[in-house]
């Protein structure tokens, strides 16, 4: 942990990058089942916020790919580049557990992060989220600021599982706006989205030195 303040505490790095995604969910896919965003019904037309962490000193490259990118995570026994995610509906908050698996990647002209967490009787994936932008002007790395310069139609989405594996929402995005930028000087909010995103990436390592061990 006394680790863990002192990176927070530094300069921001211009590894870790801060993607925000924002839009209004489409068609009747978008449904609340459990309550995870308020009342349980439809999701549809509601805007959300999606705000993803990543640092690309984790994970690896995945090869051959014309694309930046970084994967990762216990799928692969390695620490994956998405620190942190967080889905914001109904201004109510909902966090990934990115710890199995997690990719960033960029390209001209496209922007996209996905990540999957396996479940109990979920063995291939249990809560998820992917979101894209296909269009606008993106740089081909992962470390250049970037905007969304038009919107992007069907593009992302997400599901969230409880802890016996039963889906308890799911949605798909129209993205009308993205940004890419470096990780400022870390909000309260901020902080947290960290500490919670570090807690999994040190859980995963003392897991596989226990294997290793």
């Amino acid at each position: 942990m006394g680790a863990l303040c002192a990176w927070l505490a530094s300069p921001a790095k211009a590894t870790v990058m801060v993607a925000t995604f924002n839009g209004t969910l489409l068609d009747s896919y978008s449904q609340d089942f459990a309550g995870d965003f308020g009342r349980p019904g439809s999701l549809l037309g509601k805007d959300f916020t999606l705000t993803v962490i990543y640092d690309t000193t984790l994970g690896m490259v995945r090869s051959p790919s014309p694309y930046d990118n970084r994967v990762g995570g216990s799928y692969h026994a390695n620490v994956g580049p998405i620190v942190s995610a967080k889905l914001t509906i109904n201004n109510i908050s909902q966090m990934f557990d990115v710890t199995v698996y997690s990719y960033v990647a960029a390209a001209e002209g496209e922007f996209s992060t996905f990540a999957s967490q396996a479940g109990p009787l979920t063995p291939q994936f249990g809560d998820n989220f992917a979101a894209f932008s296909h269009v606008g002007t993106s740089p081909n790395n992962l470390t250049t600021p970037y905007t969304l310069e038009e919107p992007c139609e069907y593009c992302g989405n997400f599901w969230l599982h409880d802890a016996t594996g039963a889906r308890t929402s799911q949605g798909a995005f129209y993205v009308t706006g993205a940004n890419v930028a470096p990780l400022a000087v870390p909000e309260p909010s901020t902080w947290a989205l960290l500490i919670l995103g570090f807690g999994g990436v040190g859980a995963t390592l003392r897991r596989q030195r226990t294997v290793v061990a």
